[in-house]
């Protein structure tokens, strides 16, 4: 639970940042992964709602931010803002999206919290993402 990030990613890349189930472990495996998102409070543009970009999924994976030292961000020069869609909801919806979905949450410019539980769903059968080794060497071999 936090105040929010100004950053594109995907579950599979920025997971490590935002919680939602990190590709570097998963790795082609990230494909298969799906997002729940249970908000707690209501998400506002105000308090940095949810953006995604529409149809990422289908690209497959994004290019990584070369400025980034943990390489789990999106390139933001690969990102077509203008398909962006904020998804506004009120506290007790649940917004669900492939793990290859590029996404971000703005910052919270309000004095009050956004808070949301989110899970990740993948195949029954894989290991659990706590089971899996976290390697930084697998993000070079991504796209």
């Amino acid at each position: 639970m936090g105040r929010g990030r100004n950053l594109y990613g995907v579950c599979g890349a920025a997971g490590v940042v935002h919680g939602n189930g990190s590709r570097a472990a998963a790795g082609e495996a990230a494909y298969d992964i799906a997002t729940a998102i249970v908000m707690l409070d209501d998400n506002t543009v105000a308090n940095g709602a949810m953006t995604l970009i529409p149809g990422s999924p289908a690209e497959g994976p994004v290019r990584r931010d070369p400025q980034d030292p943990t390489g789990l961000l999106v390139d933001p020069l690969v990102v077509d803002a203008s398909r962006a869609v904020t998804v506004e909801a009120p506290a007790g919806s649940v917004l669900m999206f492939p793990g290859l979905m590029v996404h971000r949450s703005a910052p919270n410019r309000t004095a009050s919290d956004r808070r949301s539980l989110l899970y990740c769903f993948q195949p029954a059968g894989r290991p659990e993402l706590s089971a899996l080794t976290y390697d930084p060497e697998r993000l070079a071999d991504l796209p």
